[in-house]
């Protein structure tokens, strides 16, 4: 990679890069794809995605070494909850949970694995608008419960911060910890989302017109406006380095990436 230009863009002149397997998947709204590599089995990764079903999440298994990646199971609600608009994966407890946002505004996370619904916010959505982004990490209590914390994001610029927490009989509930309207994010709304895993403080919300805000991931609360992109903020992710974690990049289709220096993870 060379260093071009006084914005330190950067350009490859090596040769082009080929994927090691595809997916065809019938992903047909904002909808991304979550990954997570299995705990312990070096090279196998899960992967979920919406399907042909509007509100259907679709579950793949890879392996990495053999190039190989199948459709092992598709999850689709009993009640209708409108369109899958946003989902993330997780390992919690050695289990793969799939967290997901849906049109009606409701949230609700499965177990990836038995394909299963453990719980969902549909009785009550904390949203009246459609859910357009979120993001989790998890903390395991034991080897078999767990607890998940979470932000989600709005078409109407509001966040709600989130727990949802495993019982001894397999169920879990969600929680609803804050919700706030974040004032940055303008009038079309939260587009991505994205909470430091290395210490779950902070969280980012990217904006469908350019926005991107830092805030507490527990209270929601307004810590830093960073300004640069011209069009929506399509991918967030922070330093996944539990040393240092000070580092956000952010992309959109403007064209441009972005990385933003922020205070490192605290170190005990």
């Amino acid at each position: 990679m060379t260093p071009r230009g006084i914005d330190g863009t950067s350009s490859s002149d090596s040769g082009a890069l080929s994927p090691m397997w595809r997916v065809d998947a019938q992903t047909l709204n904002f909808c991304g794809v979550a990954a997570a590599e299995v705990p312990g089995e070096d090279g196998r990764v899960v992967l979920v995605a919406s399907g042909d079903d509007p509100g259907g999440i679709v579950v793949y298994e890879a392996e990495m070494a053999s190039a190989r990646c199948e459709l092992v199971r598709v999850m689709i609600p009993a009640d209708n909850m409108g369109m899958c608009m946003a989902v993330r994966l997780v390992f919690a407890a050695s289990v793969p949970l799939a967290v997901a946002g849906y049109e009606s505004g409701a949230l609700a996370v499965w177990d990836a694995a038995a394909g299963s619904l453990l719980a969902t916010t549909n009785a009550a959505p904390w949203f009246g608008d459609p859910v357009m982004a979120l993001d989790v990490v998890s903390v395991d209590r034991s080897s078999e419960e767990w607890t998940l914390r979470g932000v989600a994001g709005s078409a109407t610029a509001e966040a709600v911060a989130f727990r949802i927490d495993s019982s001894s009989g397999g169920e879990a509930a969600f929680e609803l910890v804050k919700k706030r309207a974040v004032a940055d994010a303008g009038e079309q709304g939260v587009s991505s989302v994205a909470i430091r895993a290395a210490d779950g403080k902070l969280v980012a919300l990217g904006g469908w017109e350019g926005s991107l805000s830092v805030h507490s991931a527990k209270k929601l609360k307004p810590l830093a406006v960073l300004e640069y992109h011209a069009q929506r903020v399509s991918a967030l992710g922070f330093d996944a380095d539990p040393d240092g974690g000070g580092y956000l990049v952010s992309g959109s289709p403007d064209g441009r990436i972005a990385v933003w220096d922020l205070y490192p993870v605290a170190q005990s």
